[in-house]
């Protein structure tokens, strides 16, 4: 609730941790992924690899037969199978092993909103 904002309660979208009267923000509600039974916030596992990746990236869900969704990393930019194979090595070293991309997609250019924020819906949709 915010009454100083609202009369009313106000929808976010956003997915909270409450301890007492203090919250943390952990994501988005729409943008979690469930993948063979666990629930996955994208937010936590760009927050690890970002100490690890360089470049523009994000995580995204695929659906899946069997997981119901899979973990996607996309990359921008240009990398040689030398460089794919040691991310993959680093990637696992840091993430549970829930957590590790299932599948990796290089694209030269990401589209980007005009805020400078990645685009990942038409970023994804260019993937198709």
């Amino acid at each position: 609730n915010a009454p100083a904002v609202a009369e009313f309660p106000v929808a976010t979208n956003d997915l909270v941790e409450m301890k007492g009267q203090q919250f943390r923000v952990l994501g988005r509600i729409d943008d979690l992924i469930i993948s063979a039974g666990h629930k996955l916030q994208p937010a936590f596992i760009e927050q690890k690899l970002s100490q690890l990746i360089h470049t523009p990236f994000f995580i995204a869900g695929e659906d899946h037969p069997e997981a119901g969704q899979i973990l996607v990393l996309y990359l921008e930019g240009m990398f040689n199978e030398q460089e794919i194979s040691r991310l993959k090595d680093h990637i696992e070293s840091i993430l549970e092993p829930f957590e590790i991309p299932r599948k990796l997609k290089v694209l030269p250019a990401f589209k980007y909103l005009e805020s400078g924020k990645i685009d990942r819906r038409g970023t994804i949709g260019k993937d198709l």
